[in-house]
């Protein structure tokens, strides 16, 4: 599946959760995806199908979504990963894929 279908996909699974989570991807979208970006996730959520698994985040300061397609094979790797962080961060491409992310764990430092 291309990009932009994929992107698709995941704008109806973000819309049946919630259609105010679209409002701020709307206009890139339909423009078939002209913003790239990174910020902070506010809210994660993991969608899985009968032929893929998605990670899907709404991010703190833009309220826009990202997303990052997953085999579901490795989901259940994944997501400890992502539940355990304290704050995650994200970079995305022009299509919302997420590219790069960062799990931010507090750690106690021994001094």
């Amino acid at each position: 599946m291309e990009d932009f279908e994929i992107l698709k996909e995941v704008q109806g699974i973000v819309g049946d959760l919630n259609p105010q989570w679209l409002n701020c991807n709307d206009e890139d979208i339909e423009g078939h995806g002209c913003f790239r970006g990174q910020g902070y996730v506010g809210q994660s959520m993991f969608f899985v199908g009968h032929h893929c698994a998605f990670w899907i985040v709404i991010l703190c300061e833009t309220g826009r979504f990202a997303f990052k397609e997953l085999p579901s094979e490795s989901l259940e790797a994944f997501a400890p990963l992502i539940l355990d962080a304290k704050r995650i961060f994200v970079k995305f491409t022009r299509h919302y894929r997420i590219t790069e992310f960062i799990a931010i764990q507090e750690k106690e430092c021994p001094c």
